[in-house]
Protein backbone atom coordinates (compact mmCIF):
# COMPACT_ATOMS: atom_id res chain seq x y z
CA UNK A 1 0.00 0.00 0.00
CA UNK A 2 2.89 2.36 0.72
CA UNK A 3 4.37 1.58 -2.70
CA UNK A 4 0.96 2.19 -4.32
CA UNK A 5 0.76 5.64 -2.69
CA UNK A 6 4.22 6.41 -4.05
CA UNK A 7 3.14 5.27 -7.52
CA UNK A 8 0.15 7.62 -7.47
CA UNK A 9 2.41 10.53 -6.51
CA UNK A 10 4.97 9.68 -9.19
CA UNK A 11 2.34 9.38 -11.91
CA UNK A 12 0.78 12.68 -10.86
CA UNK A 13 4.06 14.59 -10.65
CA UNK A 14 5.56 13.28 -13.90
CA UNK A 15 2.39 13.43 -16.02
CA UNK A 16 3.48 16.50 -17.96
CA UNK A 17 4.19 16.90 -21.66
CA UNK A 18 8.03 17.30 -21.37
CA UNK A 19 8.34 14.00 -19.50
CA UNK A 20 5.85 12.13 -21.66
CA UNK A 21 7.64 13.08 -24.91
CA UNK A 22 11.02 12.43 -23.18
CA UNK A 23 12.19 16.04 -23.52
CA UNK A 24 12.91 15.75 -19.77
CA UNK A 25 13.91 12.60 -17.91
CA UNK A 26 13.51 11.61 -14.28
CA UNK A 27 17.05 11.64 -12.85
CA UNK A 28 16.38 9.98 -9.49
CA UNK A 29 16.29 6.35 -10.71
CA UNK A 30 19.39 5.13 -8.89
CA UNK A 31 18.58 7.11 -5.74
CA UNK A 32 15.04 5.69 -5.68
CA UNK A 33 16.57 2.19 -5.72
CA UNK A 34 19.42 2.75 -3.25
CA UNK A 35 17.90 4.97 -0.53
CA UNK A 36 14.91 2.74 0.41
CA UNK A 37 17.17 -0.33 0.68
CA UNK A 38 19.59 1.63 2.89
CA UNK A 39 16.75 3.03 5.03
CA UNK A 40 15.04 -0.35 5.57
CA UNK A 41 18.41 -1.93 6.36
CA UNK A 42 19.01 0.79 8.94
CA UNK A 43 15.56 0.20 10.45
CA UNK A 44 16.30 -3.52 10.65
CA UNK A 45 19.52 -2.70 12.50
CA UNK A 46 18.41 -0.07 15.04
CA UNK A 47 14.63 -0.55 15.02
CA UNK A 48 11.94 2.12 15.04
CA UNK A 49 11.25 4.38 18.02
CA UNK A 50 8.10 3.69 20.01
CA UNK A 51 5.51 6.44 20.31
CA UNK A 52 4.89 5.63 23.98
CA UNK A 53 8.28 6.59 25.44
CA UNK A 54 10.22 9.85 25.34
CA UNK A 55 12.49 10.65 22.42
CA UNK A 56 15.60 10.42 24.61
CA UNK A 57 14.60 7.01 25.95
CA UNK A 58 13.88 5.66 22.48
CA UNK A 59 17.09 7.13 21.10
CA UNK A 60 19.07 5.45 23.88
CA UNK A 61 17.38 2.13 23.03
CA UNK A 62 18.31 2.51 19.36
CA UNK A 63 21.92 3.30 20.29
CA UNK A 64 21.98 0.26 22.61
CA UNK A 65 20.66 -2.01 19.84
CA UNK A 66 23.29 -0.65 17.47
CA UNK A 67 26.09 -1.28 19.98
CA UNK A 68 24.75 -4.78 20.63
CA UNK A 69 24.77 -5.51 16.90
CA UNK A 70 28.26 -4.10 16.42
CA UNK A 71 29.61 -6.19 19.31
CA UNK A 72 28.30 -9.46 17.84
CA UNK A 73 31.09 -11.84 16.72
CA UNK A 74 31.38 -12.05 12.95
CA UNK A 75 31.30 -15.51 11.39
CA UNK A 76 32.79 -16.47 8.05
CA UNK A 77 29.40 -17.48 6.64
CA UNK A 78 27.84 -14.16 7.61
CA UNK A 79 30.77 -12.28 6.10
CA UNK A 80 30.48 -14.17 2.81
CA UNK A 81 26.72 -13.64 2.63
CA UNK A 82 27.16 -9.95 3.42
CA UNK A 83 29.73 -9.51 0.64
CA UNK A 84 27.51 -11.38 -1.83
CA UNK A 85 24.52 -9.23 -0.87
CA UNK A 86 26.55 -6.02 -1.25
CA UNK A 87 27.84 -7.09 -4.67
CA UNK A 88 24.28 -7.97 -5.76
CA UNK A 89 22.95 -4.56 -4.69
CA UNK A 90 25.79 -2.74 -6.47
CA UNK A 91 25.15 -4.82 -9.60
CA UNK A 92 21.42 -4.06 -9.51
CA UNK A 93 22.10 -0.34 -9.09
CA UNK A 94 24.53 -0.46 -12.01
CA UNK A 95 21.82 -2.01 -14.16
CA UNK A 96 19.26 0.72 -13.39
CA UNK A 97 18.83 4.11 -14.96
CA UNK A 98 18.64 5.45 -18.47
CA UNK A 99 22.32 4.67 -19.14
CA UNK A 100 23.15 1.46 -17.24
CA UNK A 101 26.83 0.78 -16.69
CA UNK A 102 26.46 -3.01 -17.06
CA UNK A 103 25.27 -4.68 -20.25
CA UNK A 104 22.83 -7.56 -20.68
CA UNK A 105 24.23 -11.05 -21.25
CA UNK A 106 23.19 -13.27 -24.13
CA UNK A 107 21.53 -15.74 -21.79
CA UNK A 108 19.43 -12.98 -20.25
CA UNK A 109 18.39 -11.74 -23.68
CA UNK A 110 17.17 -15.24 -24.56
CA UNK A 111 15.37 -15.47 -21.21
CA UNK A 112 13.68 -12.11 -21.83
CA UNK A 113 12.63 -13.23 -25.30
CA UNK A 114 11.06 -16.34 -23.79
CA UNK A 115 9.12 -14.27 -21.26
CA UNK A 116 7.94 -11.90 -24.00
CA UNK A 117 6.59 -14.89 -25.91
CA UNK A 118 4.54 -16.44 -23.10
CA UNK A 119 3.53 -13.43 -20.95
CA UNK A 120 1.34 -10.45 -21.88
CA UNK A 121 4.03 -8.03 -20.60
CA UNK A 122 7.49 -9.11 -19.46
CA UNK A 123 8.06 -8.34 -15.76
CA UNK A 124 11.44 -7.24 -14.46
CA UNK A 125 13.76 -10.07 -13.48
CA UNK A 126 14.86 -8.41 -10.22
CA UNK A 127 11.21 -8.21 -9.19
CA UNK A 128 9.83 -11.72 -9.77
CA UNK A 129 13.12 -13.60 -9.17
CA UNK A 130 14.64 -11.57 -6.30
CA UNK A 131 12.52 -8.86 -4.67
CA UNK A 132 9.01 -10.34 -4.49
CA UNK A 133 10.06 -13.91 -3.54
CA UNK A 134 12.31 -12.52 -0.79
CA UNK A 135 9.49 -10.34 0.56
CA UNK A 136 6.97 -13.22 0.59
CA UNK A 137 9.54 -15.52 2.18
CA UNK A 138 10.27 -12.87 4.83
CA UNK A 139 6.56 -12.59 5.68
CA UNK A 140 6.27 -16.37 6.01
CA UNK A 141 9.40 -16.72 8.16
CA UNK A 142 8.31 -13.80 10.36
CA UNK A 143 4.98 -15.52 10.90
CA UNK A 144 6.84 -18.72 11.86
CA UNK A 145 8.89 -16.79 14.42
CA UNK A 146 12.20 -16.91 12.52
CA UNK A 147 12.72 -13.18 12.64
CA UNK A 148 16.51 -13.20 12.42
CA UNK A 149 16.20 -14.70 8.94
CA UNK A 150 13.20 -12.57 7.98
CA UNK A 151 14.80 -9.14 8.50
CA UNK A 152 17.57 -9.54 5.84
CA UNK A 153 14.96 -10.90 3.43
CA UNK A 154 12.78 -7.84 4.05
CA UNK A 155 15.72 -5.65 3.04
CA UNK A 156 16.16 -7.66 -0.18
CA UNK A 157 12.39 -7.52 -0.73
CA UNK A 158 12.54 -3.72 -0.86
CA UNK A 159 14.29 -4.11 -4.23
CA UNK A 160 11.03 -5.42 -5.66
CA UNK A 161 9.00 -2.58 -4.17
CA UNK A 162 11.24 0.20 -5.49
CA UNK A 163 11.26 -1.52 -8.88
CA UNK A 164 7.45 -1.45 -8.89
CA UNK A 165 7.54 2.30 -8.35
CA UNK A 166 10.33 2.75 -10.89
CA UNK A 167 8.15 1.14 -13.58
CA UNK A 168 5.81 4.14 -13.41
CA UNK A 169 8.70 6.61 -13.66
CA UNK A 170 8.81 5.78 -17.40
CA UNK A 171 6.06 8.21 -18.34
CA UNK A 172 6.29 7.42 -22.07
CA UNK A 173 5.01 3.89 -21.32
CA UNK A 174 1.18 3.55 -21.17
CA UNK A 175 -0.12 3.16 -17.62
CA UNK A 176 -2.06 0.02 -18.59
CA UNK A 177 1.12 -1.75 -19.68
CA UNK A 178 2.97 -0.68 -16.53
CA UNK A 179 0.12 -1.97 -14.37
CA UNK A 180 0.00 -5.33 -16.18
CA UNK A 181 3.77 -5.62 -15.91
CA UNK A 182 3.74 -5.01 -12.14
CA UNK A 183 0.81 -7.35 -11.46
CA UNK A 184 2.41 -10.11 -13.54
CA UNK A 185 5.66 -9.78 -11.62
CA UNK A 186 3.83 -9.79 -8.29
CA UNK A 187 1.92 -12.96 -9.10
CA UNK A 188 4.95 -14.88 -10.38
CA UNK A 189 7.18 -13.61 -7.55
CA UNK A 190 4.60 -14.57 -4.93
CA UNK A 191 4.36 -18.10 -6.32
CA UNK A 192 8.15 -18.44 -6.32
CA UNK A 193 8.34 -17.15 -2.74
CA UNK A 194 5.67 -19.59 -1.54
CA UNK A 195 7.42 -22.47 -3.29
CA UNK A 196 10.72 -21.49 -1.66
CA UNK A 197 9.05 -21.39 1.76
CA UNK A 198 7.49 -24.82 1.16
CA UNK A 199 10.90 -26.27 0.29
CA UNK A 200 12.49 -24.66 3.35
CA UNK A 201 9.77 -26.09 5.60
CA UNK A 202 10.30 -29.59 4.20
CA UNK A 203 14.06 -29.39 4.69
CA UNK A 204 13.70 -27.93 8.20
CA UNK A 205 11.20 -30.61 9.29
CA UNK A 206 13.43 -33.41 7.98
CA UNK A 207 16.43 -31.89 9.75
CA UNK A 208 14.45 -31.81 13.01
CA UNK A 209 13.44 -35.47 12.61
CA UNK A 210 17.05 -36.50 11.96
CA UNK A 211 18.23 -34.51 15.01
CA UNK A 212 15.56 -36.15 17.21
CA UNK A 213 16.48 -39.63 15.96
CA UNK A 214 20.15 -39.00 16.74
CA UNK A 215 19.26 -37.67 20.21
CA UNK A 216 17.21 -40.79 20.97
Amino acid sequence: MVTAIGIVNVVGLLATRPFIVKANQFLGIKASHALPVFFIGLVGLVGLPSLQGSWKTEFDKMVARTKEFMSEPLRVGQLILGIIGLIAIVFILARTGNDPGVGVSGFELKFRSLLDRFLPVRPRTKEFLIGHPAFVLALALWYRGRRKWAIPLYVIGVIGQVSLLNTFCHTHTPLRLSLIRDVTGLVIGTLIGLMAFWIIEIVANRAKKIALQKAI
